[in-house]
């Protein structure tokens, strides 16, 4: 069964232009050609990644935070009321005026606290300022890393065999590898 599945998966019209097949990207002759099987490399390549992530975030991004100075703003908590939580999970966390009024004569609140509770509750949700920071972070190392790893990888290879070259075209084992990765 999972070989027919993968021969269905696999079919030539699904994944290449007209008059193409195959046998035409199978390694020979010390050439070198991407496989569409090698794309399963990117699943355990990512779960890392994802592993990576919160562990710069947690044991760099938060310390340097700290480092720097980056607080968080002191919130208000709302104090509990299962109507307006009911309605602020249900409708929307952004009432309108009728609906607010209606609101706020059922829990015997005046119009201003009913929307003070809404605001601070949006606000409960929102990330924090260290959390940004640390997300923010991960992304700046992360795409200063790939952008200067590209680089480094391209370094050595002429652009031009891209476009001059006849098709298909063979690849480096590093451009493959960083093409997974990236």
């Amino acid at each position: 069964m999972w070989s027919s599945l993968n021969e269905w998966l696999w079919q030539d019209r699904f994944w290449l232009p007209p008059n193409n097949s195959w046998t035409e990207l199978e390694d020979r002759e010390g050439l070198v050609f991407a496989h569409p099987q090698d794309m399963l490399v990117a699943l355990p390549l990512a779960l890392a990644l994802v592993a990576i992530r919160f562990t710069f975030e947690r044991f760099v991004g938060l310390p340097l935070s700290r480092w720097l100075g980056v607080q968080d703003q002191a919130r208000k908590l709302v104090k509990p009321n299962a109507t307006l939580e009911k309605h602020f999970l249900m409708e929307g966390w952004r009432p309108n005026k009728p609906q607010i009024a209606v609101l706020a004569t059922q829990c015997g609140l005046t119009l201003r606290q009913t929307q003070c509770w809404f605001r601070r509750r949006r606000n409960q949700d929102r990330p924090c300022l260290t959390k940004k920071f640390c997300e923010a972070s991960w992304r700046f190392v992360f795409y200063l890393c790939s952008f200067f790893g590209g680089l480094l990888v391209l370094y050595h290879v002429s652009v031009l065999d891209c476009f001059l070259a006849p098709r298909p075209v063979p690849q480096a084992s590093t451009i493959h590898w960083t093409w997974l990765g990236g």
